[in-house]
């Protein structure tokens, strides 16, 4: 399946395994083999990972995770030059990552945000051109609005500050994370009142998102103790 056009779907163990054997052997085969076999490589794992289910993903090992990105990094650099771009590891990293952040567990999730916040700190060029996909699959809401989780807000904060830099946080936005502070959870409540005052110490926020905060803090009518000390200590 890995280096052939065969439609048989090998079990994540079986997928760890030949991988693995391939990475590892790699390197001494003739170069001219190499640049055969490194188109079909790209697109059947390419293609293997785009019809995984849920499921099998969730169930995904880290080592065969690992393994999997040695591969496509070391093949990557010998497919063809028309498809050279879209074969790249940031290109499959990032496809990678937006399967992991829609997954229901917890741990693919903040695994998936990790990349996608390295790929997007560490490559401009890249993350102008693919920052809008961040939208179209609506993984704002993925990371922290769906079934929110205290950890993966904390783990994804740091893409927030890339979103502002790009426009893509509006008040529909602020109104959501504004709503987390809302659902009775102290820990989720002090997190998000941290978040949003980082972002205004780091003068990442408009001046129009300031004000749209300003009213929603001064709309509160009555704090718990705990709340009144995060504003407090925050001096709000």
């Amino acid at each position: 399946m890995i280096i052939s056009d065969s439609n048989l779907r090998p079990t994540s163990d079986m997928l760890h395994i030949a991988l693995q054997i391939l990475v590892r052997c790699a390197p001494n085969f003739h170069l001219d083999y190499i640049k055969i076999i490194a188109n079909k490589v790209w697109k059947n794992l390419f293609q293997y990972f785009s019809v995984i289910s849920p499921n099998d993903l969730r169930n995904l090992k880290k080592e065969t995770i690992d393994v999997f990105f040695k591969t496509v990094s070391y093949f990557s650099k010998y497919v063809d030059e028309k498809d050279s771009k879209q074969a790249s590891l940031e290109n499959f990293s990032f496809y990678f990552a937006i399967q992991m952040i829609k997954t229901g567990s917890l741990d693919k999730k903040i695994q998936g945000a990790k990349i996608m916040i390295d790929l997007f700190k560490n490559n401009e060029t890249f993350t102008k051109e693919n920052i809008s996909l961040f939208e179209q699959n609506n993984l704002f809401n993925e990371l922290f609005i769906n079934n929110t989780h205290l950890q993966l807000v904390t783990k994804s904060k740091e893409i927030l500050p890339i979103l502002i830099n790009y426009d893509m946080m509006n008040n529909k936005e602020y109104e959501l994370l504004w709503g987390l502070t809302k659902k009775g959870d102290i820990e989720l409540k002090i997190s998000i009142i941290n978040i949003l005052q980082d972002l205004c110490r780091e003068d990442k926020l408009k001046d129009k998102h300031i004000n749209f905060l300003l009213d929603k803090i001064f709309q509160i009518e009555e704090l718990s103790t705990e709340e009144v000390d995060v504003r407090n200590d925050n001096k709000y």
